[in-house]
């Protein structure tokens, strides 16, 4: 999921919306909102509640370095543990 959550896994972004179609897609505000945030790293915006696997977080900063640990776990699981294996275009393809 990107961006904070609620313990409904909504994202928290101009109203509530499921995470899935919270996505940026292009056509949103999203990149502007989020270019905006990012100034501002001690924003509420950026509090995320406790999971079964990570604690609070309440800066940027703590929401950052948990979506680069999300991340790597789920290259990990898609591309297998040898990052000199990975390649772009097993994930995504033009089409």
């Amino acid at each position: 999921t990107t961006g904070p959550v609620d313990e409904d896994t909504r994202v928290r972004e101009c109203g509530q919306r499921d995470a899935d179609s919270a996505q940026p897609d292009g056509g949103d505000r999203w990149y502007e909102v989020v270019r905006k945030l990012v100034k501002d790293p001690k924003s509420q915006w950026w509090s995320s509640p406790k999971t079964r696997k990570d604690k609070a977080t309440a800066t940027r900063d703590g929401l950052f370095a948990r979506a680069m640990k999300d991340a790597r776990w789920e290259l990990t699981a898609k591309l297998g543990k040898d990052i000199d294996t990975w390649s772009w275009g097993r994930l995504h393809q033009l089409t």
